[in-house]
């Protein structure tokens, strides 16, 4: 019982962590669009979100489609 217990556990632990990772990364996207829209530098968005360039640019490619 033990066992199953704590597979449970550490299933419960592995679902939260990836639904924080979710969170942030899309907390990322929501402020990255935030920015463009006031017209933030590619760079500067990088800077502040340390999100590479090239996935900034990937959002905006997202949010055009």
């Amino acid at each position: 019982m033990l066992a199953a217990e704590q597979m449970v556990l550490e299933e419960n632990e592995m679902l939260i962590n990836e639904g924080k990772r979710i969170g942030i990364n899309e907390g990322k996207r929501i402020s990255v669009i935030n920015m463009l829209k006031k017209g933030y530098p590619i760079e500067t968005i990088s800077q502040i979100t340390e999100l590479s360039e090239k996935k900034i640019k990937e959002i905006i490619k997202s949010i055009k489609e």
